[in-house]
Order: structure tokens, then sequence, then C-alpha cells
């Protein structure tokens, strides 16, 4: 229940463990809303509301973390998945964006039911392999894959299309 802005990083955990919980802040206005390094493992962050960052929320080298029921306005990046892996995205809203969700040499991410609209690229996956995208919906934007394999993209609506 936090506000938090004009900071740096708005929330940060580096090399902490199991069972954080990061619920119901407002984090507007930072470099980085959430930041996790060498964190996650039944991570939950969950009823948010991030606007005007660079990136709401970043995992590098993270694992295990849940994301659901957040919704992310005029940021750059909404979610960058860096080097992170066994993560699960779901009912979450991306408004105005650069890119909604930036997969870089991530693997085995869940993401399903989200709502992308007004964003330059919904999701974009660069050298991630084994994910799992289904059931999202894309007003305006849409899927970049570059030398990424064994991903499942399928149920998904962009721009009144199913994918």
């Amino acid at each position: 229940g936090n506000t938090i802005s004009n900071s740096s990083n708005g929330i940060s955990l580096y090399y902490l463990g199991d069972n954080n919980t990061i619920n119901n802040n407002i984090i507007s206005n930072n470099n980085i809303g959430i930041l996790l390094i060498y964190s996650g493992s039944d991570t939950t962050i969950s009823g948010n509301h991030f606007s005007n960052n660079g990136d709401a929320i970043r995992l590098l080298n993270s694992y295990n973390v849940i994301i659901t029921n957040n919704n992310f306005s005029n940021n750059y990046f909404g979610i960058g998945l860096w080097y992170s892996s066994n993560t699960t995205i779901f009912f979450n809203n991306f408004y105005n964006c650069f890119e909604g969700i930036w997969f870089n040499y991530a693997t085995d991410i869940i993401v399903f039911k989200n709502n992308i609209i007004n964003c330059e690229i919904g999701f974009d996956f660069f050298q991630s392999d084994n994910n799992n995208i289904q059931n999202n919906t894309f007003l305006s934007g849409g899927i970049v894959v570059t030398n990424s394999f064994y991903n499942i993209i399928t149920n998904n609506i962009i721009n009144g299309k199913i994918k």
C-alpha cells in the first residue's frame, strides 16, 4: 500500500530468496519501478499501478515470480525479463508503452490473458526459448520474435484477429 515515486529504483530486491510479496502499491516516475536481481522463488507482484517509469518491472536472473493483476500505463517497458525463467504473467493491463514485455534470454515464461493496448510492440522476444504465450489481447502492436525457438504462441487476438 505504498506510493513510490521519483527515484532511481522504486523497490529493489537483491539476492533475496523465497516468498516475497509486493502488492497494492502506486509506483510512478522512477527509472525502474520494481527491480529483482537474483531473486524470486515464490515472489508475487500483484495489484500494483505503474505509470511513467522507464521499466515498470525488471527481473534480472530471477525465477519463479508471479506477476498478476497489475496496471501499467505510460511506461517505456512494462516488464523486462533478463536472463530469467519460470515466471507466470497473467491478468495484467498494459497501456501506452513502447514495449509491453521484453524477453531477453528468458526461458520457461508463461504469459496469458493480458491486455496490451496502444503499445508499439506488445511482446518482444530476443534469444528467448520455451515460452508459452496464450490468450492475450493486443490492440495496436503485436509480437516480435528474434533468434528465439520452441515458443508456443497461440490464441492471441492481435488487432481483432486470432493468431
